[in-house]
């Protein structure tokens, strides 16, 4: 219902006053629709005007005997036809006000109707079972991919609606089993068309598809992989059918993997480990980690949230990366200079990160307390 509401709102955006052509288009687009969209069970509201989507419904006398007044259309000022039922109203004058106040729907000099607007049944009870068949998710989850890389995905005009309904605009969806990321796509779908900004997080165990299947001859070695290109091109395509939507509608999304830590195990007894042994275990970070490993890592450890703001600016060739607008600033590169750290503290973030072998020499390592103390006192300082 509330799909029949926002598409008729949009349409009225787009067509101003014009509520013949708003009307048209309206109907259009329940022709278009799929016979079990849940929208279609609406389709007889197709009618627009200044308060909203309505349906024209009988406004005659139910069992007959009702009054027969001549009434004059206000457009042709002509007399109108009297329903044989008669008017449904017990009084001329309640009938009349509605006609003032546009709650009348005239179709020439026929009998008028009563506009019925949706929007006065928007609290109605969801249905608890309703069918709805699963071949259509399939059918448009494959011209969206351009292949039948998953079987049987969840539909996500459903999800849409249900989301809809049980949620606000800001909520936070999470979905432990996303397989395909159809809980994605129906996040941005919403978010579209009601300028919602509902945020969503989707868990997947990264299981491998089958080697004989359409999936991975199209290149997704795992589920993950048809996920993450779902979102991209749900929301591509999004933003390219929604005519009212902004270029700032959010379709992005960050990829986190679980994965061993990013220290390296230095823990030994002198029994394991000889003195030659020891120049190997200057580094105690694994060798494979990148900078932005290190950064999630602390981002966790001191409280930031994963889905925080990161900027990234170069200062004497060096990556620094900036979290949530000051909080944490890290540089992990290495042969860091004074410069660079002078740099960080001049930012004065709440707090500042950097690796032990990342100093250039033991002048920077010397150094750098004293340029906190300077730039930054209260900025709280880690060496990883």
């Amino acid at each position: 219902m509330k799909r029949n509401i926002q598409k008729s709102r949009r349409t009225k955006k787009i067509n101003g006053t014009d509520y013949e052509k708003s009307s048209a288009q309206l109907k259009s687009w329940y022709k278009s629709l799929p016979d079990d969209s849940e929208s279609r069970n609406h389709s007889h509201y197709s009618w627009i005007d200044e308060n909203g989507v309505y349906f024209a419904s009988d406004i005659s006398r139910g069992g007959g005997g009702g009054p027969k007044w001549d009434i004059v259309n206000p457009y042709t000022h002509n007399i109108v036809k009297t329903p044989q039922r008669g008017w449904a109203y017990s009084s001329k004058e309640d009938l009349l006000k509605d006609i003032k106040n546009g709650l009348i729907h005239f179709n020439g000099d026929g009998v008028p109707c009563k506009k019925r607007y949706l929007k006065d049944n928007e609290t109605q009870l969801k249905e608890t079972v309703f069918y709805k068949d699963r071949r259509g998710s399939s059918k448009r989850l494959r011209s969206l991919m351009g292949n039948d890389c998953f079987s049987f995905p969840k539909d996500e005009e459903i999800l849409s609606s249900f989301i809809d309904s049980f949620t606000d605009k800001n909520s936070l969806i999470l979905d432990f089993f996303s397989g395909s990321a159809t809980t994605a796509h129906a996040v941005m779908q919403l978010n579209s068309e009601d300028g919602g900004n509902r945020k969503f997080i989707m868990v997947q165990l990264p299981e491998k598809t089958d080697e004989k299947s359409e999936a991975f001859k199209a290149g997704y070695k795992n589920i993950c992989e048809i996920g993450k290109e779902r979102i991209r091109r749900a929301g591509k395509k999004i933003k390219e059918e929604s005519l009212l939507t902004t270029q700032d509608l959010d379709t992005g999304f960050r990829v986190l993997k679980l994965d061993s830590t990013n220290m390296q195990d230095i823990y030994y007894s002198p029994k394991d480990i000889s003195q030659a042994d020891l120049f190997s275990q200057v580094d105690n970070v694994k060798p494979d980690r990148t900078g932005e490993d290190l950064l999630f890592q602390v981002m966790l450890e001191l409280g930031a949230t994963l889905d925080s703001k990161i900027e990234t600016t170069t200062v004497a060739g060096k990556t620094i990366y900036n979290v949530a607008e000051g909080y944490l600033v890290a540089c992990s590169d290495p042969n860091i200079t004074d410069d660079v750290v002078k740099s960080i503290a001049q930012m004065q973030p709440a707090y500042a990160v950097l690796r032990d072998t990342s100093m250039k020499d033991d002048s920077t390592a010397t150094n750098f307390e004293q340029i906190f103390k300077t730039y930054s006192p209260d900025t709280v300082t880690k060496i990883l």
